[in-house]
């Protein structure tokens, strides 16, 4: 092989790699990427609550557009329905716990008589 044709391959080879360097760097300036948003920390709205027999509230898991599973420790103090809606039945504590992909997110509730709210 002729060493001028070598010499000649060796340059346009560096030369479309400099050009091909030069080129990913003008389009990483001039096109920046996308900055993206850490996915926000899922928490629930409340973290306690402290209701009157028969009232209600409403729990929603922020950070979070997926299926949650809602369940009481207690269903005879406070009850929660698929839509996380706490309804107070007798005076006592439980826990409300929402369950997401894994995670568990949990929900102090008190419940209270209006006598003993008014005092």
């Amino acid at each position: 092989m002729n060493t001028y044709f070598k010499k000649s391959t060796k340059r346009s080879v560096i030369s479309m790699l400099s050009i091909a360097i030069t080129l990913c760097l003008l389009f990483s300036l001039l096109f920046p990427g996308k900055a993206v948003n850490a996915t926000p920390r899922m928490r629930l709205n409340k973290t306690a609550i402290t209701l009157i027999q028969e009232k209600t509230v409403k729990l929603r898991v922020i950070g979070t557009k997926k299926k949650v599973t809602w369940k009481s420790s207690n269903k005879k103090i406070a009850k929660v329905n698929k839509k996380g809606v706490v309804k107070a039945l007798s005076p006592g504590k439980c826990t409300i716990t929402a369950k997401v992909r894994g995670k568990k997110l949990k929900c102090k509730v008190t419940v209270d008589t209006v006598e003993r709210i008014n005092c």
